[in-house]
């Protein structure tokens, strides 16, 4: 099976270190009659809004005659002294990416597995019977390896 143009668009975007917004990204290459479509990590500290970030990217892409679709977006805490990246939050416009396939599915192997954070919702009973969302962080089963072999590009 030939590779497809969507599989020379790079896995993992994202600047070296800091806090930024980060969107998920479906990409579509209609011309190969590939259905299932490769995903994509785009996260910068120059974006004030999330949708900068999709925009610019779908630009990009369109050029390349590939069609995108946002699963949503979120914040990355990117350290890269102490190789740590914690992936948590929402995108107003676009709602909530599923922060686990962010760091499991397009993200090569980064740092070790104990190194990648995602934050989730628990839902828990209190006392008086309300329901109370929680947030907690949980620590991935997957690392993040940072090659050129496996996609990643440095921002």
């Amino acid at each position: 099976m030939s590779k497809g143009k969507a599989d020379s668009v790079a896995d993992t975007e994202i600047d070296l270190g800091g806090t930024f917004k980060y969107v998920l990204i479906n990409v579509f290459d209609k011309s190969s009659g590939e259905e299932h479509p490769k995903m994509i990590v785009r996260g910068f500290k120059w974006a004030e809004y999330h949708a900068d970030i999709y925009d610019n990217t779908a630009a990009k892409l369109q050029k390349l005659d590939l069609d995108t679709e946002c699963l949503g977006g979120g914040r990355i805490i990117h350290d890269s002294e102490n190789k740590r990246i914690k992936v948590f939050g929402y995108s107003i416009g676009f709602g909530r990416a599923d922060h686990e396939l962010t760091v499991e599915d397009p993200c090569p192997n980064i740092y070790r597995p104990n190194n990648i954070f995602t934050s989730v919702a628990i839902k828990s009973n209190s006392n008086d019977g309300k329901d109370e969302n929680k947030r907690q962080d949980t620590k991935g089963s997957h690392g993040l390896h940072w090659t050129r072999e496996n996609g990643l590009t440095l921002a």
